[in-house]
C-alpha cells in the first residue's frame, strides 16, 4: 500500500470496532496511527482477529 493512510478512532467506529477495541486503539494511538504501524502493533499484541477485520473492509 502506497501513501499515508492514517487509522483514526473515527475510522475504527465507523468500521464498527467494538468499545473496547475503541478503548485500547485509543490508548495506543491517541492521535491515530499509519496504516502499517497499526497492523504491526496488532500482531505485536495478538490481536490477529482485528487486523483481518482492518484488511477486509
Amino acid at each position: 500500500m502506497k501513501g499515508t493512510f492514517r487509522i483514526t478512532l473515527d475510522y475504527l467506529q465507523k468500521l464498527g470496532a467494538c468499545l473496547e477495541g475503541q478503548r485500547e486503539f485509543k490508548r495506543a494511538f491517541p492521535d491515530g496511527g499509519g496504516y502499517q504501524e497499526v497492523l504491526d502493533r496488532c500482531a505485536e499484541e495478538g490481536c490477529i482477529d482485528f487486523t483481518r477485520y482492518i484488511n477486509t473492509e
